[in-house]
């Protein structure tokens, strides 16, 4: 595996040590977090900042940390390097990759899936394959996530619809992108995916 993955828990900042948290952080960073209104999204945001600067700094890109800027759309980049990240959370989970080439990542919590929302964002197989599955809930999500992964992956986020994103091939490989590589894994009630190109 080249790259840095991490996950971390937003129980673990308090309302007593959140500003205490935040304080160690760039000025940047600090008022990014305090847009939000939400207290939990703070955390979530919080939380991915610290696990974001550990990853840079197992890949070795430290000195990146201080060049995460805010795109038009709200999204953390790092402009003109080859280093990547992407960031998400699901509840009180977070999830943070990080490497020297385009990744993209999602985490969600597995739920009873909700069929009406595969209707309209996922295509007629894979919405056979969830049916007939032994597991509807866990291959919906899983699913989601792969399809998630791959728009942070090439930048669209959720720009660009669900729908034409096509998964194939038992939920290894993505419709036209044979260069991609996905890694998808089970903690708990929750699924995560990881999507790079193939090294």
């Amino acid at each position: 595996m080249n790259y840095s993955l991490k996950i971390g828990k937003i129980y673990k900042i308090t309302d007593d040590n959140f500003d205490e948290n935040l304080s160690y952080l760039p000025k940047s960073r600090q008022e990014h977090i305090l847009k939000f209104a939400d207290k939990t999204r703070q955390k979530q945001s919080l939380v991915a900042t610290l696990l974001l600067e550990e990853c840079l700094k197992e890949i070795g890109a430290l000195e990146e940390y201080d060049k995460v800027e805010e795109d038009e759309f709200g999204n953390w980049i790092i402009k003109n390097s080859d280093v990547h990240f992407s960031i998400s959370h699901s509840g009180e989970t977070v999830l943070v990759v990080a490497a020297r080439f385009p990744i993209g990542c999602d985490i969600e919590k597995i739920k009873v899936a909700p069929m009406n929302v595969a209707d309209k964002y996922f295509n007629q197989n894979e919405i056979d394959v969830i049916k007939s599955s032994s597991h509807p809930d866990l291959t919906f999500y899983t699913y989601w996530t792969i399809k998630e992964s791959y728009l942070k992956l090439i930048g669209k986020g959720l720009l660009e619809p669900l729908k034409n994103v096509e998964v194939e091939d038992g939920l290894t490989s993505i419709k036209n992108h044979p260069e991609l590589k996905i890694e998808s894994c089970f903690l708990n009630d929750l699924v995560l995916t990881v999507i790079y190109k193939k090294l």
